[in-house]
């Protein structure tokens, strides 16, 4: 999640929260989309953010998408993310058989082979889809998941988010200076550690070519990885066109052998690339990722 989401918006999350324990979901899909629409006429610097990021997508890929079609593509990942929103508010919803259908057997089975070896494993996913209930969905089926969690800087929102993570059985763990001590510890106890790999939240940056330029992406699962020689597994919650979610659950990028740091981090680089083609306006970065890191400091692809 961005950590620069401001003040004012914390009244929109609010009013979400609120519409979606009293109304149907397609009732708060029709007015999530009517906020969405909205933030994106006022919200400038974030339209300009995901502009950028979709043209830099589309000319990696040779779509040829004109001015019409990429801002109708803009558009549409604001509204994505307004469902993103009600889909988190609303999972306690769900029943279990619900929840369980989003799993299909061959994910579930992997899953659990994976938990079977006792070793801990890495979870990499990104700002696409819908990670969060992803990780709400395993830990409701039994998996035991720690989040690394970014925080948005003001607190009624942190707590808002987190108090509705931590009722769906995560356990949340700040990103800051005990973070990695932290997620060995859970490791060593053979459970799931999840971690956004799109965004570079610290300011040891490494950059690497993203889509055909120079971008800042975290290098600490690929580094948990290769030193303390776990699993690292691609997860994504994407939505289909019924608005029906599919998991996906890859086999691990360091199967088959240790590999270096470097090789995995390419291979998650390579992962997303491959995930967000698939579903650009799913990808919800409200950030140009080649324009600095806001984040941290010191960075610029320019």
């Amino acid at each position: 999640m961005r950590t620069d989401i401001p003040q004012k918006q914390y009244g929109m999350f609010v009013t979400a929260d609120f519409l979606c324990r009293l109304f149907p979901r397609r009732f708060c899909y029709a007015v999530g989309m009517r906020l969405a629409d909205a933030f994106y006429r006022s919200d400038i610097r974030a339209r300009k953010a995901v502009r950028a990021n979709l043209k830099r997508v589309s000319a990696f890929a040779n779509w040829e998408w004109g001015e019409r079609e990429v801002e109708r593509n803009v558009r549409a990942v604001f509204r994505g993310f307004s469902k993103y929103l009600v889909d988190f508010f609303t999972f306690s919803k769900l029943t279990r058989e619900e929840v369980g259908d989003l799993l299909e057997e061959t994910a579930r089975a992997r899953l659990t082979m994976l938990q079977g070896l006792k070793r801990g494993t890495l979870l990499v996913t990104g700002h696409i889809g819908n990670w969060e209930v992803g990780g709400a969905v395993l830990a409701a089926l039994g998996y035991p998941i720690t989040a690394v969690a970014q925080l948005h800087g003001v607190k009624k929102l942190d707590n808002l988010f987190l108090s509705y993570r931590r009722r769906r059985g995560i356990h949340v763990v700040p990103l800051g200076l005990t973070v990695v001590r932290h997620l060995i510890e859970v490791l060593q106890r053979g459970e799931f550690v999840a971690l956004l790999a799109d965004r570079d939240y610290t300011t040891r940056h490494q950059p690497v070519e993203f889509f055909g330029a120079p971008a800042c992406l975290p290098r600490g699962p690929a580094w948990l990885a290769s030193h303390y020689r776990v699993p690292i597994v691609g997860v994504f919650l994407l939505r289909e066109e019924n608005d029906r979610f599919r998991f996906r659950v890859y086999p691990a990028l360091n199967e088959g052998g240790e590999m270096s740091e470097e090789a995995i981090h390419l291979r998650i680089r390579d992962m997303l690339q491959a995930i967000i083609l698939e579903a650009p306006t799913q990808w919800f970065m409200f950030e140009n990722l080649w324009e600095g890191n806001p984040y941290g400091s010191g960075y610029s692809a320019g």
